[in-house]
Parts: C-alpha cells; sequence; structure tokens
C-alpha cells in the first residue's frame, strides 16, 4: 500500500498555500542507528492492535495534524508503526501550525480527522461545525516566558494561590507580548494576568506562531512571549528567559480534543474508519499506561524516539529528555476518563452540560468577553457538536 506523507506550509490565519506530498522511504534504506528496527516496530503493531479488527473495506483517509504537537503525534506514530496499513486505512497527513490554521482549510475538506486545542475547538465548532469526538490530552504545555533581566522576573512570585507565577500589576502593564493569538496561549495568558487585575487592554499583544516566538525570543529581539508543547523545555530558553505564566498553575484549564469534519463524519465509508483511529488512538494511550494511571517508563523511551524522528521530518529540532517531560506534563486522557468527560454533568450560568463540553465553554466564554466571538457562539457550541457515542461504544466493548 502506497503511503504518502503531506506537509503544509501555512502563514498564520492565511489559506493553506502549499501542500506538497512525497512517498515515504523505501524499505531499503539504511536505518540510522538510532532509528527503530523493522522488528520493533512489528512488535509495537503486535503489542498495541492485538485484537483490533480491520475495516471491512479499505478507505482513504487525510489527518491534519498540528506541528510538534504531542496529541498530534499519537496519530502519525501509528503510521509509524504501519497501523493504518494494518487495518485498511490509506493515510495522509496536512500539517498545520495551530488549530485556528487547521480550521480554514475545513471548507475545502483538507482534513477527515485530527486533533487540536482549544483555538481549533471553538473555531471548527463555531464556525462549521466541526465535531469532538473526544478528549486527547490535558493542555498543559503552555508556558508564558520572560528574559532574565526582565522588571517580571527580578519582581519574583508574589500570588500565593499561583506560587509559579511572576510579577505585578505593574511590572506586566505596558508590556508587548508575543504569541498567537486567539489560541490556548492567549487564553493562558489572560488567566495569569487576571489573578493582578489586569487584563489584554493593559498589554499589548503581537500575533505569530509559536517557532517563530521561540526564534524571536532567542535571538534577543523580544521581552516576553508564549510558548507551547516541547518549546517549553527547551534548553536554549531557559538559559536566558523564565516561565512567568504557566497555563496549570493559574487554572487555565484545558484540552485537546479528537476532532472530526463532519461531512467526513457523515460519510458511511469514512465514518468506521474514524472511530477506528479513536480506538486505535486510545489503545496507544492504554500502551503507554499499562492500564494504570502512570506512564510506563520504558515505553516512554520508545514512544518518545519515534515523537522525535517526527519532529525533524517537520524540521523542528528536540531531544528526547524534553520529550518526555512533555508528555509527563500534559497527559493523555484514557478511555474511562473520556467515558466520564462526557457523561459527568455540571452546572454552568448557561445551563446544565457535560464536563468535556465545560471545559472548551470556559474559554469560549472569556473569548466573547473580548469579542473574538459573538454571544451566540455558545449555544453553536454546544450544539451536538460534542458527540459522545465514539467513546460509548469503545468504553462499553472495551
Amino acid at each position: 500500500m502506497k503511503k504518502f506523507w503531506s506537509l503544509l506550509v501555512l502563514v498564520v490565519f492565511l489559506v493553506p498555500m502549499l501542500v506538497a506530498c512525497a512517498p515515504a522511504a523505501p524499505a531499503a534504506e539504511a536505518p540510522s542507528a538510532n532509528a527503530p528496527s523493522e522488528s520493533q516496530e512489528e512488535k509495537l503493531l503486535n503489542e498495541i492492535l492485538e485484537g483490533v479488527e480491520p475495516l471491512e473495506k479499505p478507505v482513504d483517509m487525510t489527518w491534519g495534524i498540528l506541528s510538534d504537537s504531542q496529541h498530534g503525534f499519537v496519530s502519525y506514530f501509528l503510521h509509524q508503526i504501519g497501523a493504518y496499513e494494518k487495518v485498511g486505512i490509506n493515510d495522509t497527513f496536512v500539517v498545520f501550525g495551530n488549530g485556528p490554521v487547521m480550521v480554514e482549510a475545513l471548507p475545502a475538506n483538507s482534513w477527515d480527522i485530527g486533533t487540536y486545542g482549544i483555538g481549533g475547538t471553538l473555531a471548527g465548532g463555531v464556525g462549521h461545525g466541526a465535531l469532538v469526538l473526544g478528549a486527547a490530552t490535558y493542555d498543559n504545555a503552555l508556558w508564558i516566558f520572560a528574559s532574565n533581566d526582565s522588571d517580571i522576573v527580578k519582581a519574583g512570585k508574589n500570588v500565593a494561590e499561583s506560587p509559579e507565577l511572576y510579577g505585578t500589576a505593574e511590572t506586566w502593564k505596558g508590556k508587548n507580548i508575543f504569541l498567537p493569538t486567539g489560541t490556548t496561549l492567549q487564553y493562558a495568558l489572560v488567566k495569569g494576568l487576571e489573578k493582578f487585575g489586569l487584563t489584554t487592554e493593559d498589554v499589548q499583544l503581537t500575533h505569530m506562531d509559536v517557532p517563530t516566538v521561540n526564534t524571536t525570543l532567542l535571538s534577543g529581539q523580544g521581552e516576553v512571549g508564549g510558548v507551547w508543547s516541547n518549546f517549553v523545555f527547551s534548553k536554549a530558553i531557559h538559559e536566558k528567559f523564565t516561565p512567568v505564566i504557566k497555563s496549570q498553575d493559574v487554572d487555565a484549564d484545558m484540552i485537546t480534543v479528537y476532532a472530526a469534519n463532519p461531512r467526513s463524519y457523515a460519510d458511511p465509508e469514512k465514518k468506521p474508519a474514524i472511530i477506528k483511529w479513536v480506538e486505535m488512538y486510545e489503545r496507544v494511550i492504554d500502551w503507554l499506561y499499562d492500564g494504570t494511571d502512570t506512564i510506563n517508563e520504558e515505553k516512554l523511551d520508545i514512544f518518545v524516539q519515534y515523537y522525535q524522528q517526527w519532529n525533524e521530518e517537520n524540521g523542528i529540532k528536540s531531544d528526547v529528555e524534553e520529550l518526555k517531560d512533555l508528555v509527563l506534563l500534559s497527559t493523555y486522557i484514557q478511555l474511562k476518563e473520556n467515558y466520564e468527560l462526557f457523561h459527568t454533568e455540571v452546572e454552568t450560568e448557561d445551563g446544565k452540560m457535560s464536563r468535556i463540553e465545560q471545559l472548551n465553554y470556559d474559554p469560549l466564554k472569556f473569548f466573547i468577553s473580548v469579542g473574538n466571538y459573538q454571544p451566540d457562539s455558545i449555544q453553536k457550541l454546544l450544539d451536538n457538536t460534542h458527540l459522545s457515542e465514539v467513546i460509548d461504544q469503545l468504553y462499553e466493548n472495551k
């Protein structure tokens, strides 16, 4: 079965400009010293997908995947070990810089399924009826950094309920902050500023994608910027910068999700493949955690070797220790917890909803308050865009 890997080169929030497809490396190509052997891939395939049935009919599927993302990597890891071929899926991957940009490609049916964070969830659900089929990870690797000589850092930690938060209201006022606006990083920033009684009106936001923020800060051209994924553990940035806002520390609770193009989900041939993907994704998580609440360290070592290879294919430098720290920080959400997120009801000022809906509703309320979305967006987000049926089916059949 012939596979292609598609790389989408994007300018932030513009319609995708170029998709380049290249065939997978020939089997005869000599692997590098650190590359997993074919026998290891076969072993992983048998361990992870034992008992998983192939589709009745082969189908072509395209994944939307965010470069460097921990949640997106699982989908590509399945490609690396040959999982899609095993179940009868012809897989293509289109790489995006962030969730909102990925959503920009949805009207053209550029992808069938994938994962993204709150930026994609809101833009996709409110604007295009994109579906949430479950939660992939907790989105904890969202940090705002300030240079070590910044007055924010020099002011130290001053908020008891957020012990890792730096600065004071006065040191934050007027700062120019580099980050991708309309994303999880902006929400984390806002939750941090709230601790000082500030809003984004008190600072200046300069929109950049995360790799550009990282490069800009390291080149000495910025004082404050937000990064995510394994960038938060980069040794280079920690030499000259200090994390002054951490999403988890300021109660910016968010998740990444399994997303589906609603037209693909309605397709009788593609829907079984979407369900199969979620099943295999959850199998990888179950394998990593050995069915417990703690990741198996030996399996994590193997997992991040593949992760590093994928980053290299996307032109992103990373080392395995950074990636291990990332996976341990932003925990994957196992099948039982996914089921509970859908079936735990919570009360909000807009009525009762499931816990998974609330995790997306809370950030939406903020973005409505600053004018990014209209008040009727709440109903659009909650109008049958969070579907439990796939998780229910997998959980009940486990």
